[in-house]
């Protein structure tokens, strides 16, 4: 429910905060921040599915939660994947995350950690700032080939196509697979495996649907393409 994000990135650690709700009590953060992998209800989350996205982070970064009334603290390198609960004094609204790398970045580590997390979020729904600069876009702000109620559509000649689940990148797909480049952003939740990074193609009816658009409109361009290359 969170409608705003702001992330702080530097060579040594980083800070993560939202506005949204956070953990609505003592047993929410005992049922679903210690244990991976939890089902989401659905409608309870935009991008979650399956509650191992924080796992990634702790696999890095010495990390300090702070959420209303509690402050988790974990340290995987001394604690494995246990963390210390404690009660605050004074609540922090929504979520707060303070993370120290394990391993400090150089220069070109942070710049590229920055850039990918530029093109990770794109065309979110919510505000994302990253060292004090909006980095997100609004889909229906831009020109499109298409639009219907799964995606914005848009072919190119050349290039990949980069699938946004939502807004958030699942992955540049070869130019090979369609015949052409371009960019979806889907509207509606598609199918994705426990990595994200790939689509369930064969079962999702939300990425069918969304296939049968892309795939005319990647051949028009592919063929006009051809056509000024015969020419």
């Amino acid at each position: 429910d969170a409608t705003a994000l702001r992330l702080t990135m530097t060579k040594e650690g980083f800070h993560c905060a939202d506005d949204g709700r956070g953990f609505a009590s003592r047993n929410d953060v005992l049922r679903y921040f210690g244990r991976f992998g939890t089902p989401h209800q659905e409608g309870d989350a935009t991008y979650g599915r399956f509650r191992l996205g924080r796992g990634q982070i702790m696999a890095h970064a010495k990390t300090r939660w702070a959420s209303n009334d509690w402050q988790m603290t974990v340290d995987t390198r001394s604690m494995g994947y246990n963390y210390e609960l404690d009660d605050l004094e004074h609540g922090v609204p929504g979520c707060s995350i303070e993370g120290t790398w394990y391993e400090p970045l150089n220069d070109l580590e942070l710049m590229s950690a920055v850039q990918e997390i530029r093109d990770l979020v794109r065309y979110t729904r919510i505000s994302v700032e990253l060292n004090g600069r909006v980095i997100t876009r609004d889909p229906a702000t831009e020109k499109w080939d298409f639009e219907d109620e799964y995606a914005y559509y848009r072919a190119k000649e050349e290039g990949a196509v980069s699938i946004y689940n939502q807004g958030v990148l699942v992955r540049h797909d070869s130019s090979h697979l369609w015949g052409a480049g371009g960019l979806i952003v889907t509207k509606q939740a598609i199918a994705l495996n426990v990595s994200r990074s790939e689509i369930l193609r064969k079962t999702c009816p939300v990425w069918k649907a969304i296939a049968k658009v892309f795939g005319p409109l990647a051949d028009k361009v592919s063929g006009e393409l051809g056509g000024r290359r015969k020419t």
